[in-house]
């Protein structure tokens, strides 16, 4: 490999490795939040539940990791001839390791809340909820039938009650 191929073959390198950087990594450019109405009550409308983004993320900083571990172990020899210096390589380790962390942080997070709003199952293996049979469903609306007709019996009689209370006051006090 000649110097010039060198050198622009670390500049691809650096360019592609800067590029998911300069978005952000995974999770913050695929990833979407459940929205926020009031704070604390979130709405499940398009959020993601899938965690691959936040995975990727994890496994890019990962990689990040060792690789500036690999240029700390590095001399500044090392880095002769090369389109950047070994400190400035260890910094964009750092600075990458960081942005994907977070962003890995973030995914695994906002995931977490839209599973959690949408009830969906935190495990592949989880089974599906099972579905309630015709006698459980007609069962369950009998019974909220019930419970409708009883709140309407004791609605009717608290007005009932209040209006035989304002009949007797009107009866004692009379004006």
């Amino acid at each position: 490999m000649t110097h010039g191929t060198r050198r622009t073959a670390a500049l691809a390198a650096c360019l592609a490795l800067a590029s998911p950087a300069l978005t952000g990594g995974c999770s913050f450019m695929f990833v979407r939040p459940a929205k926020t109405d009031v704070p604390s009550r979130h709405e499940a409308a398009g959020c993601t539940t899938n965690r691959w983004a936040p995975t990727v993320d994890v496994i890019v900083a990962s990689l990040q990791v060792f690789r500036t571990l690999y240029a700390l172990g590095l001399s500044d020899m090392d880095y002769q001839g090369m389109a950047i210096n070994r400190s400035t390589d260890i910094g964009a380790g750092v600075l990458m390791t960081t942005l994907f962390a977070t962003s890995a942080a973030y995914g695994f997070v906002t995931t977490g809340t839209c599973r959690e709003v949408t009830g969906t199952s935190p495990s592949p293996y989880s089974r599906a909820p099972t579905r309630p049979t015709r006698v459980q469903q007609r069962q369950e609306e009998a019974a909220e039938e019930a419970a409708v007709q009883a709140r309407a019996r004791a609605k009717a009689a608290a007005a009932q009650a209040n209006q035989n209370d304002e009949e007797e006051e009107d009866a004692e006090d009379p004006r």
